[in-house]
């Protein structure tokens, strides 16, 4: 009995086809941060700060007491005390220039022009002030004027004197007891009343 023998076919194995998985990168979008626009701020205008007179006095029996401005009073009324020196200056200034001024010493006369914060008059010898002028110099002379008054014995408050005139005594031995110093816009008037006192004789200077 005849055998066919058929050839047995090799089971084909497919190898199994491994897909390498498509990794996509993640799209990390950068987020957009806005700078915040910071507005500039406007200019602000700088506070105005008027040009200032300041003075202080060397008063008998005190010493040197603080500096005053603007009108307020040197000195001491009714205590019949000598003022025997005087300083005075200028600040916020708008202008070039400064403050100059001499003193009517007794015994001396009047001394050489002091300016800008020195010193006018004495100390530790015991001598009255009895007169003083005082002006400005450079600019500020041509846009302000210097207006300035004094107590004086036997005489009370004195006129208002400007610009370098005299105001006080000569040849009366009067002392200086206090004074008041005021700086008006050039060609304005002259400051009155100012701090409420009255002038006893619109008289600036007596001189024998």
């Amino acid at each position: 009995m005849g055998y066919s023998l058929e050839k047995e076919e090799e089971p084909t194995t497919e190898e199994p086809t491994t897909e390498e998985p498509t990794t996509e990168e993640p799209t990390t979008e950068e987020p957009t941060t806005e700078e915040p626009t910071t507005e500039e701020p406007a200019d602000e205008e700088p506070e105005f700060q008027a040009v200032k007179v300041s003075y202080k006095t060397h008063v008998q029996n005190v010493g040197w007491q603080k500096y005053v401005s603007d009108g307020a009073v040197a000195g001491t009324s009714g205590r019949s005390l000598r003022l025997e020196a005087i300083n005075l200056q200028l600040s916020n200034k708008s202008y070039s220039g400064g403050i100059t001024y001499r003193t009517h010493e007794q015994n001396i006369g009047w001394q050489g022009w002091k300016s800008d914060g020195a010193m006018a008059g004495t100390s530790g010898r015991s001598l009255r002030l009895e007169a003083i002028q005082i002006k400005l110099t450079g600019e500020m002379a041509k846009h302000y004027d210097v207006y300035y008054r004094v107590h004086a014995q036997n005489i009370g408050w004195m006129g208002w004197a400007k610009n370098g005139e005299e105001a006080g005594t000569a040849g009366y031995s009067y002392r200086l007891e206090a004074i008041q110093v005021v700086l008006v816009p050039k060609g304005g008037s002259a400051p009155g009343n100012f701090g409420g006192i009255q002038s006893k004789t619109t008289q600036t200077f007596r001189e024998k």
